[in-house]
């Protein structure tokens, strides 16, 4: 062989290897291209698909058989990208000189199916010898648009949540201040009136309680739809439309209604609700009937959201409180007696903290012998004002407010401790029992009886001399509640007085039922026994009843020495008022019922046929 021979198959030979280590390179980068998560496109010149990765294959729907040697715009691009696509290329191609160079942009691209979805394009081009190859890395950006869209979603249903009830869609407080504040505005500036009607349903509490919160809720939805129905009718009177209602709370609704000619139009828009309300409501087989109060408020020059909003819900109060079912327009008197109760609440509040507040006593006499055998506590305030206030003057306010509750925990450890001390001094050799008035609110309070049982305990007073007055309007209201309260404390020994009876369920057939040990005549009936009638056979016929089951009767507001004849024919057994001693404070009563000053003398007896406390007139206890 010769040199040149030998030479010639050296460089077959290598030529052989560096064809082979060519196709090992080739094979190690579309394994690493086939094994990316990306797609990856490679082109020629002309845009032609030269290669084409299983990533890629995914991405677009094409096989790489099928991909390569097609345009790849008019493969995977939509009409609508082609001219942006272009200018990137001739733009990656302007940068590139003597080396490779890339550029990222963000593309619709296309599948095989026709569905559009966003890519992030990295282009790169790469020069061999005269030829330039383009290399197209491609992410699908599906996953982080639909989060971006989810994200955007999530925060839209916040922002609605915010700002809308809910169980019926309608706006919240939030939302209805702000619409409240636009409709103002544009009253300004038109030179129109703006009313706004506050909604209340009428014992609705007593669906939830009754029926359940299930019911309840279908009941505001039947509510809402109906008042709706109202809203899209024609409206004359008062531009008035399905934005303008709001829920603020429970059944509480809000109406705006813009361009108001008159008060009368506005009282209109309320009577067309009311009337859509009338019909009976159907909940499977029963039917619910309710009712509404509607305070109404015009706005003044200086209204604000907020002023207006108050003003319609002290004129929706002032409906309620004056037997519901009707409508009350706002007027600054009403603003003024608002503002003035907020003051007493406040100062009623002050007083409990300020020790304002004292206990009289008012003595309970034996019709018999004239005996004092106790007393039933009564509240009074030191008003620094108004000086001394009877319970009729602020008790009201307190059950209200919720404040019966603490004041009526105050009154129990007043009287328990005070008749713990005549327990243990004056009284001590005999029973002196002392009632203590129980509100519905404290009855109803789920540690009334923890309560009463602590005052008792931290006194050190026997049981047996603590009474409680319940009212029958308070049974009237909760009977079961109720009985089970009084049962739980009748158990540790306290007695249980009824109060006032006459003025609720008026019958006798139910005192077996309950646990009672004393029923209080109320005064409606004694102060007829001056004259011969009806009310002398009442008082008769609850004193034989009383008998019979073993309890014992007392008459209240005995004003007159007639009246206290009368009763004593009648055999009744216990009687108070002020013919026979008006309430007194703890110190004053002590001295009546020791007048020797003697410790543990008995009580004097007193004529029942003079008081020696002034002359007779109406109690207010």
């Amino acid at each position: 062989m010769s040199e040149r021979t030998e030479h010639a198959a050296e460089r077959r030979a290598d030529l052989l290897d560096a064809e082979r280590m060519l196709r090992k390179g080739e094979q190690r980068l579309q394994g690493i291209l086939e094994a990316a998560y990306e797609a990856f496109v490679a082109l020629d010149a002309e845009g032609l698909i030269l290669n084409w990765n299983a990533e890629a294959e995914r991405a677009f729907g094409w096989s790489r058989a099928e991909a390569v040697g097609r345009p790849f715009a008019d493969l995977v691009l939509p009409p609508a990208a082609h001219a942006r696509y272009r200018r990137e290329v001739e733009r990656l191609r302007e940068s590139a000189a003597d080396r490779s160079v890339g550029r990222t942009t963000q593309l619709r691209m296309l599948h095989r199916d026709g569905n559009e979805f966003p890519a992030d394009l990295r282009l790169a081009l790469h020069s061999a010898d005269d030829s330039h190859l383009i290399h197209v890395f491609v992410r699908d950006l599906s996953d982080r648009e639909q989060a971006a869209r989810d994200r955007r979603r999530a925060e839209e249903e916040l922002a609605y949540q915010r700002l809308h009830d809910s169980l019926t869609g309608l706006p919240n407080r939030t939302l209805l201040l702000d619409r409240l504040g636009h409709a103002l505005s544009l009253a300004r500036r038109r030179g129109t009136a703006l009313a706004v009607l506050c909604v209340d349903l009428d014992r609705f509490k007593l669906i939830n309680e009754s029926l359940g919160h299930a019911a309840g809720d279908e009941v505001l939805l039947e509510v809402v739809e109906r008042v709706r129905e109202v809203l899209r009718a024609s409206d004359t009177m008062a531009h008035t439309s399905e934005d303008g209602l709001a829920r603020l709370a429970g059944d509480e609704f809000v109406l705006i209604c813009e361009e108001v000619g008159s008060e009368r139009d506005a009282v209109g828009v309320g009577e067309r609700i009311a009337d859509a309300l009338s019909a009976p409501i159907a909940l499977g087989a029963q039917k619910i009937f309710v009712s509404t109060s509607v305070g109404i408020a015009l706005a003044e020059p200086d209204a604000t959201p907020e002023s207006l909003l108050r003003d319609a819900g002290n004129a929706r109060h002032r409906a309620k409180e004056r037997g519901r079912a009707r409508f009350e327009l706002f007027d600054p008197a009403l603003h003024a007696r608002v503002a003035d109760r907020l003051g007493q609440e406040t100062a009623l509040r002050q007083a409990l903290e300020r020790g304002e507040l004292c206990a009289h006593y008012q003595p309970i006499v034996s019709v018999r012998d004239g005996e004092w055998v106790g007393a039933e506590a009564l509240v009074r305030w030191n008003h620094p004002d108004r000086g001394l206030l009877l319970p009729a003057d602020f008790l009201p306010l307190a059950e209200e407010t919720g404040l019966i509750v603490p004041l009526g925990r105050w009154v129990m450890e007043q009287a328990c401790a005070q008749a713990a001390l005549w327990q243990s001094g004056v009284c001590r050799t005999r029973p002196y029992r002392v009632s203590v008035n129980l509100s519905g609110h404290q009855l109803l309070h789920d540690d009334v009886k923890a309560m009463t049982i602590e005052a008792m305990e931290s006194s050190e007073l026997d049981p047996s001399r603590l009474a409680v007055e319940v009212s029958e309007t308070v049974l009237l209201d909760d009977a079961n509640g109720a009985a089970s309260t009084l049962a739980d404390l009748r158990a540790t020994g306290v007695r249980v007085f009824l109060d006032d009876f006459g003025t609720g369920y008026s019958s006798l057939s139910y005192l077996h039922r309950l646990p009672l040990d004393v029923v209080k005549l109320d005064r409606a009936f004694v102060s007829g026994l001056d004259e011969q009638g009806a009310k002398q056979q009442i008082v008769g016929a609850v004193v034989q009843m009383a008998r019979a089951l073993r309890m014992t009767v007392i008459a209240e507001g005995v004003e007159t020495a007639r009246q206290l004849d009368r009763l004593r024919e009648l055999g009744c057994h216990l009687v108070q008022g002020y013919h026979l001693a008006r309430p007194m404070p703890a110190d004053e009563m002590t001295a009546r019922l020791d007048p020797a000053g003697a410790d543990g003398a008995a009580p004097s007896r007193r004529p029942l046929t003079q008081s020696g406390d002034g002359p007779a007139g109406p109690t207010r206890r």
